[in-house]
């Protein structure tokens, strides 16, 4: 099978990626949105090929679609976090309700069978199943999906949404808690949090990308065009902020100054929300393999 993966520079896109090569015999293609590829693939995940975006933005997804004709498209591309929300709110429309849409409209005609899209858990604040999203960007992730509920059926396509939450593994140059926490092992400087809280929900990058992978095989098996409901990654563990440093802190072995209270809360903070597990697991057949101190051990080198 032939499957296209949208934002395979991102930390989840490149697990989804190689997770592809390592555990199918799926041709894998990444589709370059943003002109990411000056450099080529990341190391890990060179077995796929490279799709480059030629001219703007649509005409090389255009191009990409209609030429290489992918059976499935795993999409993982999206504008996540904007300073200016009014500033920018044609932007995240553009690109994460209009992109998705664009995909599909050129992939149908041409073979596309399954779509395998990223949500958000922000789409829900505070409870699993209430509606309340955080900021833009989560707006902009429920519109997709409440769009991509009529476009998979009216075109033939056999559709699902995920949620990861907070996402967690080896080779994150992202800047995150774990950066902050990691700088702080290494320096002894003082750490600002906020009061601490807030639940801390995550989902070990390979465990992710596997959900990605259960997503696409319970939709082969799937015996007509739906959509099904969108179902949460995540560990179901639920620890606050306070109970996560403390467990970095004990795997790590370290010490760390934390200032709790210096930072306040950010505004529309998910206080309590906890992954779904096994609504996950009824729907697509997955599970954990990692909860939040294995994982820490796995990228600390301390693996059992």
């Amino acid at each position: 099978m032939k499957v296209l993966v949208t934002g395979a520079f991102g930390f989840l896109g490149r697990h989804v990626v190689k997770r592809l090569l390592e555990k199918t015999s799926h041709r894998v293609y990444c589709l370059d949105v943003e002109g990411a590829d000056a450099g080529g693939l990341p190391e890990g995940i060179a077995g796929a090929r490279l799709l480059p975006k030629k001219g703007s933005q649509a005409g090389g997804c255009r191009e990409a679609m209609e030429t290489f004709a992918p059976e499935a498209l795993f999409h993982l591309a999206a504008l996540v976090r904007v300073e200016d929300e009014r500033a920018q709110a044609g932007e995240v429309i553009r690109s994460n309700i209009e992109l998705g849409c664009q995909l599909i409209e050129w992939g149908a005609p041409n073979g596309l069978k399954y779509v395998v899209n990223t949500g958000s858990f922000w789409e829900e604040r505070v409870e699993e199943g209430l509606y309340d999203p955080v900021d833009l960007y989560a707006a902009s992730k429920r519109a997709f999906g409440d769009l991509l509920a009529y476009l998979a059926p009216a075109h033939g396509l056999r559709a699902i949404t995920l949620r990861p939450f907070g996402t967690f593994g080896p080779e994150d140059g992202r800047a995150n808690l774990f950066s902050l926490l990691d700088r702080a092992a290494i320096s002894g400087e003082e750490v600002s949090l906020t009061a601490g809280e807030q639940v801390f929900e995550l989902v070990y990058a390979s465990d992710a990308a596997e959900g990605y992978l259960k997503a696409l095989e319970t939709l082969e098996r799937a015996e007509a065009p739906r959509v099904l409901p969108p179902v949460e990654l995540g560990t179901g563990e639920a620890l606050t902020l306070r109970e996560f440093v403390a467990l970095y802190e004990r795997v790590r072995g370290v010490s760390l100054k934390i200032k709790w209270g210096a930072r306040p809360y950010r505004e529309r903070e998910v206080m309590g929300r906890s992954a779904n597990v096994e609504k996950t697991f009824l729907s697509i057949g997955w599970r954990p393999a990692y909860g939040v101190e294995r994982g820490l051990r796995e990228i600390f080198g301390q693996a059992k």
